[in-house]
């Protein structure tokens, strides 16, 4: 006890002077030159000063006399905070009531190991409630400076930033990665539009995403997807095209983001119309992507609020890269699906004219039969039938005519009959058209794909 008893008299001799402990040797000359008042003095004044250079700089730092409980912030970290010096009562009181509840015990823990000797210093990251509510996020480091003869930290000083930007642009990124991987599993361009406007609302926390593709034939902009909140009307359908703004149309006609902060106050905003619409919409701020195919307008992007909102930089990034990425999945899934749709329709003309189709790839020796070629032959054909093993089948009257057929689709599309002979002697009566495609780059003469359309004229 009594052990314990000098060394809180020690720590509060040593805080009070506010100087780290001199080495052994010094410490008789320094106490034979000064008094212990002349020292607290001196060792406050440079205190103080070093206070006074730091609160110059953009930069937050934190000086915390344990024993005492007293803490000084630089006044940047205390501005971007919210805060003012009077609101530090106690270091205990400002972390409480601050640091979040999900980060609070862990920092506790590594700073009472910087107290305890355990470690030398310590660097975290947690979120403080500014002082309006919100959360921003800080990186703190902590070094002991002063420790007592038993090794117990008696003052800490640190160093702490803002580093809300960046956890800022970490979140976006993980959302961005997560939608786009998820977009990417879903073949339905519908489904996909609706899933990418309602993460991305929830996300950023507005009132209404919607995604309008253009009519320009009869004027209108047909909202196809949108999600809201509870409190806003619904837009889906049809809207008539306004004449839109000046500053609109050059960002529409240029390609780029068109947003407002406060409908009300953008002097850009002016025709009664576009102020009516704003209004009947419940929109006072926006920001609006202009998607493209092929160089022409195509639809919108558009994401609002129902009271003024200063867009953050990071945000309208966000929103831009969700609606680039989101209409060329929603382009793909179209392009899938009318391509499966021409697929359906290509087989069913095939059947209706008993024809068949069978497509070779020089380069990789693949092989790609339409379903009916089995049917058309009536014979057991290999689902991969290579070239040699059709041709073995040939009437050996029709074998020249054929290969010289061949020979000249490789300059323009050629036209034969021949007779194929199954395994059961059966004889097909077959018209071929032989077409070859040159390789897209044009660097190579020689043709990628032999296509052939077999026609069977037995009946």
């Amino acid at each position: 006890m009594v052990s314990a008893t000098k060394d809180l008299l020690r720590a509060k001799a040593a805080a009070a002077a506010g100087a780290l402990n001199p080495a052994p040797s010094v410490m008789p000359r320094v106490r034979g030159t000064f008094t212990s008042a002349d020292l607290k003095h001196q060792a406050r004044a440079e205190r103080d000063e070093l206070r006074r250079v730091l609160n110059t700089l953009d930069a937050g730092f934190w000086d915390w006399d344990i024993p005492t409980s007293r803490i000084w912030y630089s006044d940047y970290i205390l501005a971007l905070a919210g805060y003012d010096p009077k609101d530090v009562t106690s270091a205990e009181a400002f972390f409480k009531s601050g640091v979040h509840p999900d980060e609070a015990p862990d920092l506790a823990r590594t700073i009472q190991s910087v107290i305890d000797g355990k470690i030398e210093g310590f660097r975290g990251e947690f979120r403080y409630r500014h002082k309006d509510g919100h959360w921003l996020w800080f990186e703190s480091t902590g070094q002991a400076v002063i420790r007592s003869e038993t090794g117990v930290a008696l003052r800490i000083f640190g160093q702490v930033t803002c580093i809300d930007d960046l956890k800022q642009q970490q979140a976006d990124s993980a959302f961005l990665v997560d939608l786009v991987d998820t977009m990417l599993h879903m073949p339905d361009a519908a489904e996909i539009e609706k899933t990418a406007v309602q993460r991305l609302g929830e996300y950023l926390a507005v009132d209404r995403v919607r995604i309008g593709r253009f009519d320009t034939f009869r004027s209108k902009l047909i909202v196809t997807q949108e999600w809201k909140t509870s409190n806003q009307d619904p837009m889906i359908g049809e809207w008539a095209l306004l004449f839109a703004e000046s500053s609109l149309r050059d960002a529409i006609r240029t390609q780029t983001d068109y947003l407002s902060h406060d409908v009300g106050r953008d002097s850009r905003i002016i025709s009664p119309e576009s102020i009516a619409f704003y209004k009947m919409v419940n929109c006072a701020a926006f920001v609006v992507i202009p998607l493209v195919i092929e160089g022409d307008l195509s639809a919108t992007f558009v994401v609002s609020q129902a009271s003024p909102r200063t867009w953050q930089p990071r945000e309208v990034s966000l929103i831009k890269e969700v609606a680039q990425r989101l209409w060329d999945r929603i382009l793909r899934a179209r392009a899938e699906a009318e391509r499966a749709e021409s697929q359906a329709l290509l087989r069913f003309a095939l059947r209706a004219a008993k024809m068949s189709a069978r497509r070779l790839n020089l380069d990789t020796g693949e092989v790609l039969l339409s379903e009916n070629f089995r049917d058309m032959l009536d014979d057991d054909v290999a689902n991969d039938m290579p070239p040699l093993d059709y041709a073995a089948r040939l009437h050996p009257d029709d074998q020249q005519l054929v290969t010289a057929a061949v020979v000249g689709a490789q300059t323009g599309l050629r036209e034969s009959e021949h007779r194929y002979i199954a395994t059961d002697g059966s004889v097909r009566h077959i018209a071929a058209y032989i077409r070859y495609d040159e390789r897209p780059d044009g660097a190579v003469p020689s043709p990628r794909l032999a296509s052939t359309i077999l026609r069977d004229i037995s009946k």
